[in-house]
């Protein structure tokens, strides 16, 4: 299908805005009806007509100043998405330049599967409205630019109890025929996009919070009826995110009610509408009976992450679409800085850079790079990228250790003083942040513009005879699918000097008298330092709790890794050190696959023994470098294509070995960690994360049974029975599944435990066959969200799966099938395959055949079209 490439530079500020937003809308199955009337004022005086975005909508009228208007013309786009453009001719209006809009429409809200715009999740009727979706309620600038004033009436039958949107309820009553209405008033500017609405029936939980000026706020959650117990750590969340930002950026709450709440149905994790955030449940509802401690990490985070929005992403807004890291990237590095603060900031760093180095850093190579603020895009919905978001967090956490945090804090102040009620661009921000603090910025805003990862590479040439050491940072960023010519960019790199005996060594001086900076900072190719005095050349470990966005191509001896890994006082720098140990030894063990017998040298003998004594202070850490020991760890960093097969049987050899080698030593370990009453706190979340990676390596070989069954007799929480399920699971064994089956009875009446079971076993399905059994579970449903992304999720897991004939047959069958009724789900199974130069033969062609048949395809959405046909074009030239 063709697409027309939009493009930032072609941005254009409207002619007519609306400013005023009367919604009145009759939330009735099959068809709701909308009367939406709106205040219109021109900002060009030479503009005759303006058009407004619809989307598989029925007009029924249009009026301007009460009066019925004729002239507009209604043009049905072309495709499968039923894309509108109503364009309305007001030159023979009087007064152009204030009017009163009127328009009534309907449409089907019980064949509105895509859950875009307002639709059913299962009893409930919700809204989704972000990027794109508000033009499925009604004809309007569906657009960020267009800022009004939102009023809405609800109108539904009594048997949904409660009717919800923006703002603050201003009128309820009774209407004829069984019906009720209420009606919502939001005080503040907004675009189409943060528009909310409600219908249904839930369990509530109230509570108040009193804002630092004294303001009293009420909070409510709302939850599936049945489920109010598992909202109470969500609200414990919200209050603690509220005064967090209080306290840490000074930002107040505006309104008289924050309401959540949390549906079954949802393709995003969670959304910011003003006053009424809509979450995905699993991000929502969660108590120690029904979901591990990830996701009570997770739920903390972004209900602290969508709250944040009130002020970066909601009273300062986004232009246009292109603009998204503005609220994005600086929301996320926001809720990064929460969970450091009130959890721990070396795990959640930890947890930050997995996933730029397992998400971000593929896509910055493939055929899906873009900047993290894009030039062009064929779809908007294709703008929610990992790119975006979290590459996006760390280019504002680069800025913010460029200007410190009182800096920040300044230009985050000044920020709001210029752009509240806006919507602006991220040159507007940084704009702001220069200004604070005089930082000149014209080579940072590098990083908005251009694509890819820079790589670093850094030499230490040690001069013996002089006592000096020549320290070379070299930057290159290689070209990308969608740019070919690259500039250095603003780099700063933490940087720790140890001795060769591991002493670390502080106050290092240039051979003009300089102190060599904790922090090194560069915009060019290269920067060298001369470091003097130097009795023997210092291990050098740089960018120390990712500092800068990059990759470093440094050699280490091993014995280097077993210093920084023994010595190092930075705990980022550890795990570090133990994972590149990891990657060395696992590529040099790839020639004896296929003979099983690896060699494990001396010296990673004792790097790995010296875990035992880190796993006393810091489980978590320990933890988290266990977890690190998995092949697809080596396959992002692998420089040559790979064979997932070959990758994956290394794996478990690897585990079996070091089981083999080390039995006691585990075991002791495992044995000594307390099982005490459930707590949610950094260090018994990592006691309990370090039990779960130690039950696994015990049970490798089948050996230690009586652990996985302990635990699972003992556990006083859920993530501690699932552990011994995973154990189950993911090593084979088969005579304890009916502690599986008795997981699923104890769990049955919790979706997102019985998801969460199903992701599992599709990871750790012996073959096609039984991986297909798992769809046909009641649990499992194509047209849920979250039970697409279990089955990905697991499908990735799971290589002998993944990587067969059958298994790229059924994965493309699904990306077309999920299309044709959500097109915000389907690209992701798209991605899948763009990932096929990671591979070697034959998974590289077999992955490009999918992509060419997809991409052949005229039938499929504009979403996933621009997945596909971009990949399929590099795999023709890559």
């Amino acid at each position: 299908m063709s697409n027309k490439t939009l493009k930032r530079l072609d941005y254009q500020p409207l002619d007519f805005r609306i400013v005023n937003t009367n919604l009145e809308i009759c939330l009735d199955l099959p068809e709701t009806a909308v009367k939406a009337q709106f205040v219109v004022k021109r900002d060009n005086p030479q503009a005759t007509s303006f058009t407004l975005d619809g989307q598989k909508l029925s007009l029924q009228e249009v009026k301007i100043n009460g009066q019925v208007w004729q002239a507009y013309e209604l043009v049905e786009h072309e495709g499968v998405d039923g894309f509108q453009s109503l364009t309305v001719d007001v030159s023979a209006l009087e007064k152009a330049d204030a009017f009163e809009l009127e328009i009534t429409n309907t449409f089907n809200l019980a064949e509105n599967f895509s859950m875009s715009g307002i639709y059913c999740s299962e009893e409930v009727i919700v809204s989704q409205c972000e990027a794109q979706g508000f033009r499925r309620i009604t004809f309007y600038f569906d657009r960020p630019d267009n800022l009004a004033v939102f009023t809405t009436k609800l109108i539904a039958k009594k048997d949904y109890q409660y009717l919800l949107a923006n703002g603050n309820l201003v009128e309820s009553g009774e209407a004829a025929n069984g019906y009720h209405y209420a009606v919502w008033a939001d005080p503040y500017p907004k675009p189409s996009y943060l528009f909310a609405c409600v219908a249904g029936n839930f369990d509530v939980l109230d509570d108040k919070f009193t804002t630092k000026s004294g303001r009293e706020v009420t909070l409510r959650l709302f939850a599936e009826p049945g489920k109010l117990e598992q909202i109470r750590f969500g609200m414990e969340a919200l209050k603690r995110a509220m005064k967090w930002d209080e306290e840490r950026f000074g930002l107040e709450y505006d309104l008289d009610i924050f309401m959540i709440v949390g549906v079954s149905h949802f393709n995003a994790g969670a959304m910011e509408n003003k006053g009424l955030n809509i979450f995905n449940e699993n991000l929502l509802i969660g108590c120690k009976n029904t979901v591990n401690d990830l996701d009570l990490e997770r739920i903390d985070s972004v209900i602290a992450h969508e709250y944040f929005h009130n002020w970066t992403g909601d009273r300062v807004t986004c232009r246009d679409w292109f603009q998204l890291t503005l609220k994005e990237g600086l929301t996320v590095f926001r809720d990064q800085e929460y969970t450091s603060d009130t959890v721990d900031r070396t795990i959640k760093r930890i947890s930050d850079v997995q996933v730029m180095e397992m998400h971000q850093f593929m896509e910055d190579s493939g055929p899906l790079s873009h900047p993290i603020r894009p030039d062009e895009v064929e779809s908007q919905d294709n703008f929610y990228t990992s790119t975006v978001y979290e590459k996006g967090a760390e280019v504002i956490r680069l800025l913010h250790t460029l200007i410190g945090e009182e800096n920040f804090q300044k230009g985050m102040r000044l920020y709001f003083e210029r752009h509240d009620g806006k919507a602006v661009t991220c040159d507007d921000f940084v704009d702001a942040m220069a200004d604070a603090s005089g930082f000149d910025a014209t080579k940072f805003r590098r990083w908005y513009s251009q694509s890819g990862t820079p790589e670093v590479k850094v030499t230490a040439n040690y001069d013996a005879a002089k006592q000096t050491l020549d320290l070379t940072f070299t930057q290159h960023t290689a070209p990308t699918f969608d740019q070919a010519e690259k500039l250095p960019l603003v780099l700063a790199l933490k940087t720790q000097f140890l001795s060769p005996e591991g002493q670390i060594l502080h106050n290092l001086k240039t051979e003009t008298g300089q102190v060599v900076p904790e922090v090194i900072v560069f915009d060019q190719e290269q920067v060298t330092y001369r470091i003097v005095d130097l009795a023997a050349k210092p291990i050098v470990v740089t960018n120390l709790d990712f500092s800068s966005p990059v990759k470093i191509n440094q050699e280490f001896l091993t014995q280097d890794l077993a210093v920084i890994a023994a010595y190092s006082d930075n705990l980022y720098g550890k795990y570090q050190a133990y994972k590149r140990y990891y990657i060395q030894l696992f590529n040099s063990n790839l020639a004896n696959v296929a003979s099983g017998k690896l060699e494990l040298d001396a010296q990673f003998t004792q790097v790995f023994q010296s875990l035992f004594a880190l796993a006393q202070t810091q489980p978590y850490i320990c933890a988290n470098i266990l977890n690190a020991m998995n092949y697809q760890s080596v396959v992002q960093d692998a420089k040559e294509p790979v064979d997932p097969i070959v990758y994956a049987e290394l794996d478990k050899q690897i585990r079996v070995t070091l089981y083999q080698q080390f039995a006691q030593e585990l075991k002791d370990l495992y044995q000594s960690l307390p099982f005490t009453a459930w707590k949610y706190d950094a260090h018994d979340n990592g006691v309990r994360a370090l039990r779960r990676s130690l039950l696994s390596l015990l049970t490798v070989t089948g050996q230690n049974l009586e652990l996985i069954q302990d635990l699972a007799q003992k556990a006083d929480n859920y993530n501690d029975r699932l552990s011994a399920v995973i154990a189950v699971l993911c090593n084979g064994i088969g005579q304890l599944s009916n502690l599986v089956e008795q997981f699923k009875q104890q769990h049955k009446a919790h979706n997102q435990c019985m998801e969460e079971l199903l992701g599992l076993q599709f990871a750790y399905a012996d073959n096609m066959e039984q991986f297909l059994t798992y769809t046909q579970d009641p649990a499992f449903n194509y047209q849920k969200p979250n039970c697409n992304y279990f089955l990905l999720g697991g499908f990735r897991r799971n290589a002998k799966v993944a990587y067969s004939n059958e298994g790229i047959e059924f994965l493309k069958d699904l990306a077309l099938r999920v299309d044709g009724f959500n097109s915000h789900v389907s690209p992701m199974y798209g991605k899948f395959f763009s990932t096929f130069y990671k591979f070697a033969e034959p998974y590289r062609s077999k992955m490009v055949q999918a992509l060419k048949e997809l991409a052949e395809n005229h039938n499929i959405s504009r979403n996933l079209s621009e997945v596909v046909t971009k990949s399929y074009k590099l795999s023709q030239t890559k």
